[in-house]
């Protein structure tokens, strides 16, 4: 019962729902924006788009229904792992008021 041409339900674009997720996780922090003002919303929005749980289970659940195929549960993993390692950094990074986070040396 597939709902697209190609055969697949909705997840043919796939490189979008990287951005998407982000969107979609990260945007009850505006609803923050009286309590802690407005510099500190997009890490809060940073730290609260980092969700790999949730990716690795549902595309697990969507191999096992046979409704994504294997490279787009890999890309959706790998963008899912991204998260995990660059919005914390970048959250951190922001709230310091720096423009970049720079490795500490050694």
């Amino acid at each position: 019962m597939p709902t697209h041409q190609c055969g697949q339900f909705g997840h043919a674009h796939a490189e979008h729902n990287f951005h998407s997720f982000r969107t979609v996780r990260g945007l009850p922090a505006l609803l923050y924006r009286p309590l802690i003002g407005g510099a500190q919303v997009l890490p809060a929005a940073l730290l609260q788009a980092t969700s790999l749980p949730f990716i690795v289970a549902s595309t697990a659940i969507g191999l096992e229904l046979d409704v994504i195929d294997p490279a787009g549960a890999a890309s959706l993993v790998a963008a899912g792992l991204l998260s995990v390692v660059l919005f914390p950094a970048l959250a951190v990074g922001r709230l310091r008021g720096e423009t970049a986070v720079t490795p500490a040396a050694p």
